[in-house]
């Protein structure tokens, strides 16, 4: 390493030992096999795989089902996973760092209420860009309290609850089924 003096100029310049170039403010070593036998880090973070086993984004899934977040990075200096709440905006849950490459089962999904969630990585790189994301929207829907209190089997008759519903004249108060006459 050289330092330059302060106010130093003309006549001064960086050479590299024959072989050797400068990726991304790191000086690399060219062989001729092609061969990095030691860690090189001087290229920008890439995610090569990301997703939730078993399931598409935009799907709609049951409360109280596990999250299987599988991916793999390369080059990245840092790795974040994160779940986040789109309504409210808040991250329910992350992973920082998290490993290059892994595995999150997140079972923590038994929520009482309909939640938009999103599944995010970013991945962080010395070079540029200097960072990359990805991510995966999907809806945990409440369970719904469905049901069934009456039936109306054909448009031409009508008895349930006709007395709340029927504005005809004729309408019937209670009692059997009724043909309505309108």
């Amino acid at each position: 390493m050289v330092v330059v003096p302060q106010g130093a100029g003309c006549g001064l310049w960086l050479e590299l030992p024959p072989g050797t170039i400068a990726v991304c403010g790191r000086y690399l070593e060219l062989r001729r096999l092609g061969c990095i036998e030691q860690g090189f880090e001087g290229t920008s973070a890439e995610i090569l795989r990301f997703d939730v086993k078993g399931v598409t984004a935009g799907e709609c899934l049951q409360p109280g089902e596990p999250l299987r977040i599988r991916w793999n990075t390369c080059a990245a200096d840092r790795v974040r996973v994160e779940l986040i709440n789109l309504g409210s905006g808040a991250v329910i849950a992350a992973q920082d760092p998290a490993a290059a490459s892994g595995r999150w089962d997140f079972s923590a999904t038994d929520f009482t209420q309909t939640v938009c969630l999103r599944v995010r990585i970013t991945a962080s790189g010395r070079c540029a860009p200097p960072s990359v994301s990805r991510q995966l929207d999907f809806v945990i829907q409440k369970r719904p309290n469905l049901q069934v209190q009456g039936m109306e089997v054909t448009q031409a008759i009508q008895h349930y609850r006709a007395d709340q519903h029927s504005t005809s004249p004729t309408r019937p108060t209670a009692g059997p089924t009724t043909a309505c006459a309108w």
